[in-house]
């Protein structure tokens, strides 16, 4: 489960933030200096890009930036994930993402996870979260049992009064199951 909880923290990044001790003004980004937002790409060094049949007008959350290291993720690897969010609204207990995850076409993962509680259990994080400008940066390790291929995520976040929040999609792909043959010579 740990995979699809980084693929949360990766899409549902500001709420898992405590913007008290994390509030940070600046827009540094220590990775890829380029923040220019082109299409719907978000900035940074990732695969994420805001849902392109989703409303952003209404979005309470803008991603200032998200990097991944590395980027691409490795099965068996640990994987950091730095970013900084601009949060519109306090972050309350019952504010939820959906996510779907599909392996190839084929959809593994559809699942209504409570960001609080992912908050607080990938980044020992408690809500509410208040508004403001966060920044963060977490580090989980990924498994190495992950099956090659293409993975297609959409994560679309509410608040607990069903307001849209943001959404993310990416494609993510593994190459290999995480092990090596060894040549037994």
């Amino acid at each position: 489960m740990k995979f699809f909880g980084a693929i949360c923290l990766l899409s549902c990044f500001p709420y898992f933030i405590s913007a008290s001790s994390w509030f940070s003004a600046s827009k540094f980004n220590p990775v890829d200096e380029d923040l220019t937002v082109q299409g719907n790409k978000i900035p940074g060094a990732n695969p994420a890009s805001y849902c392109s049949d989703w409303d952003r007008e209404s979005d309470h959350v803008t991603i200032d930036y998200i990097n991944l290291l590395p980027n691409p993720p490795k099965a068996g690897k640990n994987l950091t994930i730095q970013g900084q969010v601009d949060v519109g609204t306090t972050v309350l207990n019952g504010s939820y993402v959906e996510i779907v995850v599909k392996y190839g076409f084929v959809p593994i993962v559809r699942e209504r996870l409570d960001i609080c509680e992912q908050a607080y259990e990938l980044a020992d994080v408690e809500c509410p979260v208040e508004a403001g400008v966060i920044k963060k940066e977490a580090t989980i390790s990924l498994p190495w049992a992950i099956p090659p291929g293409r993975y297609y995520v959409v994560a679309k976040a509410y608040n607990a009064n069903d307001e849209q929040l943001t959404c993310v999609s990416a494609t993510v792909s593994f190459s290999h199951f995480g092990f090596q043959l060894i040549d037994q010579d």
